[in-house]
């Protein structure tokens, strides 16, 4: 995502902007950037569990996997929905 996009997604998130002034030119672009949004969301999630599994191997202590795993089929959904709404 660009530096663009996350000022849109700020700026409609805080008020700023209305929703409706980006559907005006693309029906979809929305929808793209919420999905994007999310899917940073998800990122920055998986990030700090993976992070915390990492301090864990260190002090030998398993950390579950399924966590990891579920956040990483939610990340592949999400851009998976990404790249069906940008056809």
């Amino acid at each position: 995502m660009n530096k663009e996009e996350k000022k849109i997604i700020n700026q409609i998130r805080t008020g700023q902007r209305s929703a409706g002034r980006i559907l005006k030119n693309d029906p979809l672009a929305l929808e793209k950037l919420k999905a994007k949004r999310d899917c940073l969301v998800e990122e920055r999630e998986f990030k700090k569990i993976a992070n915390r599994n990492a301090r864990f191997q260190k002090q030998k202590l398993p950390y579950k996997t399924s966590v990891i795993a579920d956040l990483t089929s939610k990340i592949c959904k999400l851009n998976d929905r990404i790249v069906e709404l940008e056809k």
